[in-house]
C-alpha cells in the first residue's frame, strides 16, 4: 500500500482560479519525494495540503490519503505524531525560549510522560549535536542551528512523514549540504518518508528517488531525477533548476547525464580539451560613498561582539556582494552601515557626512533601500495592491507597474501578501523598495524563494539599476547568485570583511566557499565561476 496518496487533488483560493489543479501522485514508505516548479506554481500549497492543520483557506476537492486513511479523518494526535512539518523560515516554528524546552515542547502537547520526554529528548540531542547548545535561548541560534532543533523536534515525535517547505532557504552553502544529507541519513536509516520542496536542485536531486514538477498548478512530470535530466530540453523554464553537472553535459549528448559534482568531473576532464585561464577582471575606479571604521555591536552588554572592529568602504555605483556563514553578523552589519542599529563603537560617514547627521526622512526615503531577511515585516495592508499603491503619488503609478509586469506577479494584487508564496512575497518587497529609487539599495537575501528564472531575470535588474547609478550591497548565500553579479565579494567572519576582492579571483581560490562550476572544473579548468564560463569551452 502507498504511504502517501495524492488524486486529482484539486486547490483553490476564495475569488480566484484553481492554483493546483488534478495533481495525482503516491509516495511508497521510505522514498524521497521532490517537489520543483517556478515560484508560484503551488509547491508550498501543495505540501501544506498534506497537513491538515496547515491547509490553506480555500475549497479542496480530490482526495489525500496516509496508509490508506483520508487525512481528513486524522485526529489532530495522529496528525501530530504521523506528520511532521518544517517551514522555510526558522524563526516561524520555533515558539519557546530554551533549545531543551523547544524539542520538548511537542512531546508534552501529545501527552508524554515526563520520563519517556527526557529520554526522547535526550536521544534527538545527541543525534543531532544540539545537546552542545541544549541550554541556549533559541533566539540567539544561527539560522542552521534552529532549523536543526525544528527537525529534532519534530523527530522527536516519531513521524513516518517528514514534510519540508524549501529547508535551506536561510542556510549558507556547507550548512545546506550538511542538513540535507542528515535528512537523507534519516531516510536511509530510520525509513522515513521525506517529502520536500525546494529550488536548489544542486544538492537536492541527487538525493531524491522521485521528481514531481509542477508549472502554474498542473502536474507536468512524475518519474526519477536521472529520467527527468534527460527530458528537459535548454529551452525548458526547469533548465535552470538542474545541476550544472548536468546542463554542461546536455550540451553535447542526451544519454547517461551526470547528476553530481563527481559524475560531472569525470565528463570534464574528457569533454573540454580548451582548458585556457580565465582571465581577472580589472576594478574600475570609484569614489568612497559610505565608509565604516570600526564598528562594533552587540545585543546586550553581557553578549559578545557580533560585529566587531569591522571596517568598509562602498564605492558609488558599485555592486558588493558579501558571504558568510549562519550566525556571522552579515544582517547586523547590514543594520549598522544603514543606523537601523546604533553601534556600540565606530562611526559610519555617508557622502562623507556623519550618518547620525542625516534626519531619519532624508536617510531612508533618500539614500537606503533596504530589503529586510524576512519581507512580511514590509507588509502593512490587506490586499498585494494596496501594498504596492497605497500612499505613493500618482507620478510613480507607472515605475510600479512595470515592476508588477517584470516580476509577473498580477496575479497576487487581490492576494493577503502572507497568502503568497515566499518568492512571490520576496518579489512584493522588492518593489516596494525600489518604487523610491534610493540611492543605496542594501538587500538581505534578495533570491530567497526565487527560482532559477528569476534569479536571472533580478540579475539583469540589478545590473540596470547600477549602470544607472545605484549603489547596491548585498547579502547573500548563493554563491552562483553573487559570482554573476556582482563587481566585488567579501568573506565576513568573526565579526569582520575579509578577503575583499573580483568576483573572480574571490571564488576561484576558494576551495569550499565557492560556486559548483569551479567545484565541477577545478584543476582542470583554471578560474572558471560560472555556468556560462564552462560553457564558452564546451
Amino acid at each position: 500500500m502507498a504511504h502517501i496518496q495524492c488524486q486529482q487533488v484539486t486547490f483553490c483560493y476564495p475569488n480566484e482560479q484553481p492554483l493546483l489543479q488534478n495533481i495525482h501522485f503516491t509516495v511508497e514508505p521510505g522514498q524521497w519525494l521532490t517537489i520543483v516548479g517556478a515560484s508560484g506554481s503551488g509547491k508550498t500549497t501543495l505540501l501544506k495540503c498534506l497537513k491538515p492543520e496547515l491547509t490553506p483557506h480555500g475549497t479542496q476537492s480530490g482526495v489525500i490519503t496516509i496508509d490508506g486513511q483520508s487525512l481528513q479523518t486524522l485526529t489532530p494526535q495522529q496528525s501530530a505524531t504521523m506528520l511532521g512539518f518544517v517551514h522555510q523560515s526558522p524563526e516561524t516554528q520555533i515558539v519557546t525560549d530554551r533549545v531543551w524546552h523547544e524539542l520538548a515542547f511537542g512531546l508534552e502537547n501529545i501527552g508524554c510522560t515526563q520520563q519517556e520526554i527526557r529520554k526522547r529528548v535526550a536521544e534527538v540531542a545527541h543525534y543531532f549535536g544540539i545537546h552542545r547548545y541544549f541550554h541556549e535561548e533559541t533566539m540567539h541560534l544561527s539560522g542552521g542551528q534552529k532549523q536543526l532543533v525544528n527537525v529534532a523536534a519534530i523527530l522527536a515525535m516519531h513521524p513516518t512523514v517528514l514534510l519540508l517547505d524549501e529547508p535551506t532557504a536561510q542556510l549558507d552553502p556547507i550548512a545546506a549540504k550538511s542538513f540535507l544529507h542528515t535528512i537523507k541519513q534519516l531516510q536511509q536509516e530510520l525509513g522515513l518518508t521525506v517529502i520536500i520542496v525546494e529550488h536548489r536542485l544542486e544538492e537536492v536531486l541527487p538525493l531524491s528517488d522521485r521528481i514531481v514538477v509542477l508549472e502554474e498548478g498542473k502536474q507536468l512530470y512524475d518519474g526519477t531525477p536521472q529520467a527527468l535530466a534527460e527530458a528537459v530540453t535548454p529551452q525548458s523554464r526547469l533548465y535552470e533548476s538542474l545541476p550544472i553537472a548536468a546542463r554542461v553535459a546536455m550540451s553535447r549528448q542526451r544519454q547517461n547525464i551526470p547528476l553530481t559534482i563527481q559524475q560531472g568531473q569525470r565528463w570534464v576532464r574528457t569533454q573540454i580539451t580548451d582548458t585556457t585561464r580565465f582571465n581577472e577582471q580589472t576594478l574600475p575606479t570609484r569614489n568612497p560613498l559610505v565608509e565604516a571604521h570600526e564598528l562594533s555591536f552587540r545585543y546586550t552588554p553581557q553578549a559578545p561582539f557580533i560585529v566587531r572592529n569591522f571596517s568598509c568602504t562602498i564605492y558609488e555605483g558599485e555592486l558588493l556582494a558579501i558571504v558568510g556563514s549562519n550566525g556571522s553578523g552579515k544582517s547586523t552589519a547590514l543594520k549598522c552601515i544603514s543606523h537601523l542599529l546604533i553601534p556600540q563603537r565606530g562611526t559610519v560617514k555617508l557622502a562623507g557626512k556623519k550618518l547620525t547627521s542625516y534626519k531619519a526622512n532624508e536617510l531612508y526615503t533618500t539614500w537606503f533601500g533596504i530589503l529586510p531577511q524576512n519581507p512580511r515585516t514590509l507588509f502593512l495592508h490587506k490586499t498585494v495592491q494596496q501594498e504596492l499603491f497605497d500612499g505613493i503619488g500618482a507620478d510613480k503609478h507607472a515605475r510600479i507597474q512595470q515592476y508588477i509586469e517584470r516580476f509577473s506577479i498580477q496575479h497576487c494584487l487581490q492576494r493577503h501578501p502572507y497568502d503568497c508564496s515566499g518568492g512571490e512575497q520576496q518579489k512584493i518587497a522588492l518593489i516596494k523598495i525600489l518604487t523610491h529609487a534610493p540611492k543605496i539599495l542594501l538587500l538581505d537575501e534578495p533570491t530567497k524563494g526565487l527560482d532559477p528564472h528569476m534569479k536571472k531575470e533580478l540579475i539583469v535588474l540589478l545590473k540596470e539599476l547600477q549602470q544607472q547609478g545605484q549603489t547596491i550591497v548585498l547579502v547573500s548565500h548563493d554563491l552562483e547568485f553573487c559570482a554573476a553579479v556582482s563587481e566585488r565579494c567579501a568573506m565576513f567572519f568573526d565579526g569582520q570583511l575579509l578577503a575583499i576582492q573580483a568576483p573572480r579571483p574571490f571564488f576561484a581560490s576558494n576551495r569550499f566557499y565557492t560556486t559548483a562550476a569551479h567545484r565541477l572544473t577545478y584543476p582542470h579548468l583554471e578560474n572558471a565561476i560560472t555556468f556560462e564560463d564552462v560553457m564558452s569551452r564546451c
